[in-house]
């Protein structure tokens, strides 16, 4: 790996852009934490390396009202490695994002220092909003025609945001994450299904009207799987 990604490494090798050096972004979910290497700071950016460890900080959080030790020990062991990752692969800058386990559990703090000790930069807490606001902006990066209403599922909270003319507006978020509903339902779906709809039913943004919607995160891409398997789907890929 040193051969190609290592302090020495040859910055005009495949896949870089002479000058300029890898961007990094760690982001600290409540299901899982990712880490992503950009080939630089860029309108379109290039991925040259992308991985994820399920960490599950999220899970009973909603009981207890912390993130449990077992879980902060796998999310830590993972960011040891993924901080590697970033100095073999000569990354220039590293954001650190974390999001709804983090800014909802009494024991966060301690976590929090621990990451930007092994990361060297601060970590960012983004606030529900602050997740639908990034959220459409990656939607609008993809798609700058898009029209709707983009919802952002993770593993503790959903967010929706109103996107119209290339720009968002003031989002929403919601206790709908993958992971929550398990907790609250106790793994009954019938339950789940009850507490969701009722939940939603405070959306300001999901009221019949109709139109576009961009779903983006893996528990939409897991969803979508199902269905493909159940309407049997010629094409096995989302």
């Amino acid at each position: 790996m040193n051969q190609y990604w290592g302090v020495d490494a040859d910055p005009t090798a495949q896949g870089r852009i002479k000058g300029a050096r890898p961007v990094a972004v760690l982001d600290i979910g409540s299901n899982s934490v990712r880490l992503v290497v950009y080939e630089r700071h860029a309108r379109s950016l290039t991925p040259l390396y992308n991985e994820k460890t399920a960490c599950a900080l999220g899970r009973g959080l909603a009981q207890t009202g912390k993130i449990a030790y077992e879980n902060i020990d796998r999310a830590l062991t993972a960011i040891q490695r993924f901080a590697l990752v970033c100095k073999l692969m000569r990354v220039g800058k590293t954001f650190v994002l974390a999001t709804s386990a983090v800014r909802e559990a009494s024991n966060s703090k301690a976590f929090v220092d621990a990451v930007e000790q092994i990361m060297g930069v601060p970590v960012t807490v983004l606030s529900g909003v602050e997740e639908a606001h990034f959220a459409a902006l990656g939607a609008i990066s993809g798609m700058p025609d898009f029209a709707g209403v983009v919802g952002d599922l993770g593993g503790g909270s959903l967010e929706l945001s109103p996107i119209a003319s290339g720009h968002d507006e003031t989002g929403e978020t919601h206790e709908l994450g993958v992971i929550r509903l398990q907790d609250d339902s106790t793994n009954v779906p019938s339950k789940a299904q009850v507490l969701a709809a009722k939940r939603l039913k405070k959306s300001k943004l999901l009221k019949g009207q109709g139109g576009a919607f961009c779903a983006i995160g893996g528990t939409w891409r897991s969803l979508a799987k199902v269905h493909q398997v159940l309407r049997d789907y010629p094409l096995h890929m989302v």
